[in-house]
């Protein structure tokens, strides 16, 4: 009997200045299953992201510092736990160039229609979360088989253990029989 893997849920927090933009990627991430949680500000988005954890977060490069707080700087963008989508228009080059590529999953360029693009980057990231569950399950697995392995090797020694003791038992009797058949005491032995 198969066992089906459970799907792969992503969420996406998003945060645009344009509302139309951000409605038509909203639908565009909908048609891939991919739930949406919009945010209006910065603050909103952090407090958001802290809250709720999300496999991706797509930001307006226009919204990433606000009020003295960058967005990069928040904990989950640092470490990696969410992947960041930057989402830029042409006359956002500038700004772009001050981007560090190493800390970004994808930039979205603003487009007439978002299909293609969602798709890409959400099935570039449905595979990397795969792969990370398999990762974690042959962890889980490889862990598994050590702690097994550790069980095997207590009871081998108890097993070796015993039967050393069942060897020095033995050699006695064997010493006791021998001189009691040579007519010996056994107080003598």
């Amino acid at each position: 009997m198969e066992v089906k893997e459970k799907k792969t849920v992503i969420v996406t927090h998003l945060l645009l200045e344009d509302l139309e933009e951000s409605s038509l990627i909203s639908e565009s991430l909908k048609k891939l299953d991919v739930e949406v949680i919009p945010h209006r500000s910065l603050n909103d988005l952090w407090k958001g992201l802290l809250e709720s954890p999300s496999s991706m977060v797509l930001v307006d490069i226009r919204l990433m510092n606000s009020n003295g707080k960058l967005f990069l700087d928040h904990p989950y963008i640092k470490n990696g736990e969410t992947e960041v989508v930057i989402f830029h228009r042409e006359d956002d080059y500038p700004l772009l160039k001050m981007v560090n590529p190493v800390m970004v999953f994808d930039f979205l360029p603003e487009s007439v229609t978002y299909d293609t693009f969602t798709f890409h980057t959400v099935s570039k990231l449905k595979k990397i979360l795969t792969a990370e569950k398999k990762a974690l399950a042959s962890l889980a697995e490889v862990q598994h088989l050590e702690a097994r392995l550790k069980m095997s090797q207590k009871e081998t020694l108890k097993v070796q253990q015993s039967f050393c003791q069942k060897l020095k038992f033995n050699a006695f009797c064997e010493i006791f029989w021998g001189e009691s058949n040579s007519n010996n005491n056994f107080l003598d032995c």
